[in-house]
């Protein structure tokens, strides 16, 4: 199975590198509480979906959400 990035887009402005701890800590502990199988990573907070995943990356003083989508590989024959 491989991922594909489908889209990806600017969540929120952090101008400072050291509040991204607090700000990744607080987004993973929502979601569990919203029910999403989530996982708290240094500098990221992936989701796991049935489809694919949702990737939540510091980047340049913003955050940044890059949604993948499952695909099976193909082969050719």
């Amino acid at each position: 199975m491989e991922m594909k990035c489908v889209r990806e887009r600017i969540v929120r402005h952090v101008g400072d590198i050291l509040q991204s701890p607090s700000i990744f800590r607080l987004m993973h502990e929502e979601y569990l509480a919203e029910g999403y199988t989530a996982d708290l990573l240094p500098g990221c907070v992936i989701l796991r979906l049935e489809d694919g995943e949702i990737h939540f990356a510091w980047k340049n003083g913003m955050i940044v959400e890059r949604v993948y989508s499952y695909r099976a590989q193909q082969h050719a024959g």
